[in-house]
């Protein structure tokens, strides 16, 4: 967690990025993060995965 916020990992030219919450706003382009080593853990709550795994969340 960043800031109250959540991180979240995405896959960005094939790399894992992890996009921090800095206060005010999520990097818009997840090109210019730094690399993340791995993805995510059992633990993490995964919203769509590469094997086409959907859950729906309503805000």
């Amino acid at each position: 967690m960043s800031n109250g916020w959540k991180d979240i990992l995405i896959k960005s030219d094939g790399k894992w990025r992890e996009l921090t919450f800095n206060g005010a706003k999520y990097p818009s382009n997840p090109s210019i993060v730094d690399r993340k080593t791995n993805g995510p853990k059992n633990s993490d709550e995964v919203v769509f995965d590469e094997n086409g795994k959907e859950d729906i969340y309503s805000f």
